[in-house]
């Protein structure tokens, strides 16, 4: 019996690519490895995205070749594309796999796939690819330089994808891509598929991974109305000021933006926007900070991803002067963590008292060994009352709430 194992690192895109690569190595007759098995065939799916992500992918290879000797390894992804001598230099039986959507895994291992292979799961809440690619060229990300071919999933290839999963009893499927915005499916835009996956199959909810806020058009607010869309948008900022928006190569202004999040609103009452920020980019000033504290207050976000500006070889970002000094940094940093505590905890806050749908997602949670799951609002919720199944959608009355989750009982229909 031949065993393998992946390790991924990233976004869900990469997560779905290796549910691929799972659903490839099932078909060519490999066995999943348990925890403390020695597999047969280690993959590592690679992320590029900071300093520290590639770090971390390279740092998980030295790992897995240590605990399993005589094995073949194969690392692909984002990092092994931007620095593949970095990944070679580790051993040098490593096989690189230095593209983007994983279509010569197959036959590194020696089998030809059927058309319609679909991705293999594990989690509750399903993740389907629709999008690849970026030409916005972020003067800080090194994506774009990564997966610059833009393409999309078919909308037929994408309905047939979602009736399989939801025949697997995936309640949930989360759109992914690149640039969901972007979305290109044979005629028919992001607004359009997901009208075909609400009314032509019969997934219970569906939800968007992340989009750009010039993304988030009217058409898609109207469809997002619908009763299977999760009220949750996750839309990036990076900054809120001008001058560095420009800077990076943004798409919108501060005030463009915050039109649109107030356009999202207006449309879905009580939706939980969340939201990635940038610290320390390269001229940032106290000011520039200081309107991107402002922003962040005005959009009313329940999450905000903070990162510290981290470059990115061969990005413009990457030799650009003027950088805040580490310290600054690490303060306005710590002043951002406090903002988004505070905003965090206000949006758990106001649900307290509501009843919430919630996809549950663990039996036990292990810290609090209480059975959990995801609202719409893509907030954590603990059951501390009723013990509902792993896969159902029940109503959660919240009972009380925290910067970080909340807690609730099961109420009936």
């Amino acid at each position: 019996m031949k065993l393998f194992k992946i390790i991924t690192l990233g976004c869900k895109v990469n997560q779905y690519e290796s549910d691929w690569m799972r659903a490839v190595c099932l078909h060519a007759g490999y066995t999943p490895a348990g925890k403390k098995e020695r597999a047969d065939l280690i993959v590592l799916n690679s992320c590029a995205v900071t300093s520290v992500a590639s770090a971390k992918s390279r740092r998980a290879l030295r790992q897995a070749l240590k605990s399993n000797h005589e094995v073949k390894v194969i690392a692909t992804g984002c990092a092994v594309k931007a620095a593949p001598q970095s990944f070679a230099a580790i051993d040098d039986t490593i096989v690189l796999l230095p593209e983007s959507g994983k279509q010569g895994f197959p036959a590194l291992i020696g089998v030809e796939v059927p058309d319609g292979l679909f991705a293999v799961q594990t989690r509750t809440r399903a993740f389907l690819k629709i999008q690849d690619g970026c030409n916005q060229y972020c003067a800080y990300c090194i994506v774009a330089h990564m997966r610059p071919k833009l393409w999309s999933k078919p909308a037929n290839e994408a309905l047939a994808e979602t009736e399989h999963f939801v025949a697997l009893g995936h309640r949930e499927i989360v759109l992914t891509g690149v640039r969901l915005g972007l979305y290109d499916g044979g005629g028919v835009n992001l607004a359009g598929l997901i009208e075909m996956l609400a009314t032509r199959t019969a997934v219970a909810r569906i939800r968007l991974s992340s989009i750009e806020i010039i993304g988030v058009t009217d058409e898609l607010l109207a469809v997002a109305q619908g009763r299977k869309f999760c009220r949750h948008l996750h839309v990036p900022l990076q900054s809120g000021d001008d001058a560095i928006l420009k800077a990076m190569n943004r798409p919108y202004t501060a005030s463009q933006f915050l039109e649109r999040i107030a356009a999202i609103r207006h449309a879905l009452p009580g939706v939980a926007i969340t939201t990635d920020v940038i610290v320390g980019f390269p001229g940032e000033t106290e000011e520039n900070f200081e309107n991107t504290l402002h922003v962040c207050r005005e959009a009313g976000f329940s999450k905000i991803h903070i990162f510290p500006f981290s470059p990115r070889t061969g990005t413009k970002a990457a030799v650009m002067k003027n950088r805040p000094d580490g310290r600054v940094v690490e303060k306005r940093l710590e002043r951002l963590r406090l903002l988004e505590e505070e905003m965090a905890a206000r949006f758990r806050q106001n649900l307290v008292g509501k009843v919430s749908e919630v996809l549950v997602e663990k039996k036990i949670d292990r810290q609090t060994g209480l059975p959990c799951g995801t609202s719409q609002e893509y907030v954590k919720i603990y059951f501390e009352r009723g013990w509902p199944k792993v896969g159902e959608i029940v109503g959660a009355k919240i009972l009380r709430a925290n910067a970080l989750n909340a807690f609730a009982e099961i109420v009936s229909d």
